[in-house]
């Protein structure tokens, strides 16, 4: 396999490692903000949209990586 293709699938294998991670981490935050009380609430919610939003970016980061690696593979 040349660079660009395990370039590529290493890209792909982190998307598809980390996503569901990050994603239930950050519904496991914004959930468990709704079980506590005053400022861990608002901390557990703004936590888990804050990370749910790093993840969408970074999967948008490893996307646009990929498909730039592609198209210096043609």
């Amino acid at each position: 396999m040349n660079t660009t293709g395990q370039q590529i699938h290493h890209a792909v294998e982190t998307i598809t490692t980390v996503t569901p991670i990050t994603y239930a981490a950050s519904a496991t935050a914004v959930t468990m903000g709704g079980l506590t009380s005053g400022e861990w609430q608002m901390a557990g919610v703004i936590g888990g949209l804050i990370l749910g939003i790093l993840t969408f970016v970074t999967n948008l980061y490893y996307k646009h990586k990929i498909l730039k690696l592609r198209q210096n593979e043609r």
